[in-house]
């Protein structure tokens, strides 16, 4: 019987957003691939009937409110999407009506984040499994925005303790969060280190997203700054904007993504002079970002300018599977995809990440050293295998065998990932 995993959700990808919890929903389909029974929890989106439907082939029920994914940035709408999926966690066990797949129960549930995910996991512990003649092995992945927001206050870095030794197992999709992790909440087991994996695009695609992309002066010669991301402060646009008006040469940007801080950054561009030079593409679905991505490779540098820490550059990530020379702010989970130090570099950190004139500096140097350029490229597609599907799905299935083996609450089995990325072929 292959194994079954129940994925716990506040963000996934609906009919009308593709965006929000896209890479859970790749998690869900590598899983799937391998011959894991994967279904899936989400707060993000209701069916109108009520019950589970299938998206990509894959069970899905949605538990949520209506209408376009917000983040969650009070405790309110925390305990709200929690209550959610903790109701709808009952309908799993015993003999309750209702049930979404009757003759169907979990090896594993699987919280992706702390909260609202982890919180309804843990309470569900407390209620439910006395039931289950085998209950299911209980885990949580923090991604980061969980961590931090939890890192502000006393209750919320108590809350974090007590779910990391509640639950069955914890992960970190980076190094530097699992560290954190470990020092901050204290869990029963080492943290395992399991990113999201990467979409790489076919070449059919990359022909179709460079049609898409805007026509650049000079493009098939000169380079251009690209960046993919919410428009919001944190993510440091910004610093970019402010960079360009002190560059020599009059470098295009193009901007991929939208959010609340578009107009304020559009107020910015024209500020700095350089709004002339920044076209903005808006939003795109997260299965056409690869090929725009591969399309950009030749000449584009990607800037990853984030303000605040990272869960992991995914960002960072899929511009190296794509084969672009990429920039980042020297900030962790940034720091944990992109070497500039090392014997095989494959990138570039500015630090300090809001310094514009550090950021220019770096894009000189980039710019003034094709050679380099190219091979940290290079050197970047090597190490980003450990993202792709295949191998992510082995560390998850590897992960999740190891948990289900062990007595729940006991001390951990000899199989324990370190604070690393987990080895691509692990059995």
């Amino acid at each position: 019987m292959p194994l079954r995993v129940l994925l716990l959700t506040h963000a996934y990808p609906t009919r009308d957003d593709r965006i929000a919890g896209a890479f859970v929903a790749r998690l869900a389909q590598a899983l799937t691939a391998d011959g894991v029974d994967v279904r899936v929890f989400s707060a993000h989106g209701r069916d109108p009937g009520g019950g589970a439907t299938t998206d990509d082939g894959i069970p899905v029920l949605r538990i949520g409110a209506t209408g376009p994914w917000r983040p969650l940035t009070t405790p309110l709408a925390v305990l709200r999407h929690a209550w959610a999926m903790w109701g709808a966690l009952q309908r799993l066990g015993g003999h309750r009506a209702g049930r979404p797949w009757p003759a169907w129960r979990p090896d594993v549930i699987h919280a992706q984040w702390f909260a609202p995910a982890g919180l309804a996991v843990a309470g569900y512990r407390a209620r439910q499994l006395a039931g289950w003649e085998t209950p299911p092995a209980l885990v949580v992945t923090a991604h980061g925005s969980d961590l931090r927001h939890a890192q502000r206050s006393r209750l919320g870095r108590t809350v974090v303790r007590w779910l990391a030794m509640a639950l069955d197992a914890t992960a970190a999709v980076s190094p530097s969060l699992a560290t954190t992790l470990h020092t901050s909440g204290r869990p029963r087991r080492p943290v395992a280190v399991l990113p999201m994996p990467v979409a790489r695009a076919a070449t059919s695609s990359e022909r179709d997203a460079a049609a898409r992309l805007p026509t650049l002066p000079d493009d098939a010669t000169r380079p251009f700054l690209l960046f993919v991301g919410r428009l919001v402060p944190e993510k440091g646009l910004h610093v970019i904007l402010e960079a360009m008006a002190l560059l020599s040469a009059s470098m295009p940007l193009v901007v991929i993504g939208d959010g609340p801080a578009r107009d304020a950054l559009v107020a910015r561009a024209h500020h700095e002079d350089v709004a002339d030079r920044v076209h903005w593409m808006g939003a795109v679905d997260p299965s056409e970002l690869p090929a725009l991505l591969a399309a950009s490779a030749a000449h584009g540098l990607l800037v990853v300018p984030s303000q605040i820490p990272e869960g992991l550059g995914l960002v960072a990530v899929e511009g190296q599977a794509a084969g672009l020379a990429v920039i980042v702010s020297d900030v962790a989970g940034l720091r944990d995809v992109v070497d500039d130090t090392g014997a095989t570099p494959t990138g570039w950190r500015v630090r300090p990440a809001d310094d514009r004139e550090a950021w220019v500096a770096t894009l000189r140097a980039v710019l003034e050293d094709p050679v380099a350029r190219d091979q940290r490229r290079v050197n970047a597609l090597v190490t980003v295998d450990r993202f792709t599907a295949a191998a992510v799905s082995a560390a998850h299935r590897a992960w999740y065998a190891e948990v289900v083996r062990s007595p729940r609450h006991a001390d951990p089995g000899a199989h324990a990932f370190p604070c690393g990325m987990p080895a691509p072929h692990d059995p």
